[in-house]
């Protein structure tokens, strides 16, 4: 095969919809859960009498803006004096992230969750962790696959008036921009940890595990930092190899699942919305786990 249509079949070729209706179900439950525990303090966080807000622009002149340097043309929440409006959008992000989970609507649910998540992130960052800086482009490639025909209200209702079942396979750009996304991310991850102390003496997860603003556990971890020091060194090397060995035939799925195995081992013993993070890189994995298949050529979707 030419190089053209070798790279051309690559990034066309029909691929399973798995991993990507995986992660619309992860994505959308994440934002509802992410939002809906800020719900109580949402106006102090995002209202125009809270942090960044007009009034407090007004009380405050000289108080830098909260807007991410990449993104300030997107900072229009700041510029909202009501603070109806701001509850009335923060409503429609929440109900639009569960309709797009459970995909209702899921196109248009999808569109409104990642539009709307946009602009509040924007509108305030420090009210979140990184994954809320992260989720925006994954969550696009999601929207914009077929990702409603499976396990949604919508393939419910298609059943329900008879329509044929549809393909469980589509074009399969949209899972390898995920694909790219997530090598990315631990490309920048893995290998800003190579020249860290910490990282490699292997001390930074008894760290974690010790410390008040991260750890959910208040136990000794002393006796075990041999093997805090191991995973501390596994990760590096889990997270630092990944950009190459997830694209290896032979490598990809041991690899996809020792990451998955990290994510899932952090999340419950460690808080600040870690497990958002895990729950989003696990999803995004799944790219890796389920994208092998190819479709016969004559698939489309």
């Amino acid at each position: 095969m030419r190089p053209g249509a070798a790279l051309e079949h690559w990034w066309l070729a029909p691929r399973p919809l798995h991993a990507l209706v995986g992660a619309r179900i992860v994505y959308g439950s994440v934002l509802f859960v992410a939002y809906a525990l800020r719900a109580p303090v949402f106006q102090d966080l995002f209202g125009p009498n809270g942090i960044g807000g007009p009034a407090f622009a007004a009380r405050v002149p000289d108080a830098p803006p909260l807007h991410p340097e990449i993104a300030p043309f997107l900072d229009v929440l700041r510029h909202v004096p009501s603070e109806a409006a701001v509850a009335a959008l923060y409503a429609l992000l929440l109900l639009s992230s569960a309709a797009f989970a459970l995909g209702f609507a899921t196109r248009v649910s999808g569109v409104l969750a990642w539009a709307l998540h946009l602009l509040f992130w924007v509108r305030n960052p420090i009210a979140f962790v990184g994954w809320a800086s992260f989720l925006p482009a994954p969550l696009l490639y999601v929207v914009l696959a077929p990702v409603g025909r499976h396990l949604s209200i919508d393939a419910w209702w298609r059943r329900r008036r008879g329509a044929p079942a549809a393909s469980w396979y589509a074009s399969g750009w949209r899972l390898r921009l995920l694909q790219i996304h997530v090598c990315t991310m631990y490309a920048v991850a893995g290998w800003s940890r190579l020249d860290k102390p910490g990282w490699l003496q292997g001390d930074m997860v008894e760290i974690a595990l010790t410390s008040a603003n991260f750890s959910r556990v208040a136990i000794d971890w002393s006796a075990l930092a041999p093997l805090l020091a191991l995973a501390t060194w596994g990760t590096v090397v889990l997270e630092a190899l990944a950009p190459f060995l997830l694209w290896l035939p032979r490598t990809r799925r041991i690899w996809a699942w020792g990451l998955v195995a990290m994510h899932a081992l952090l999340a419950p013993l460690t808080h600040v919305e870690i497990w958002a993070w895990s729950a989003i890189l696990i999803a995004g994995l799944l790219a890796f786990l389920y994208a092998d298949d190819a479709a016969p050529r004559t698939t489309k979707g």
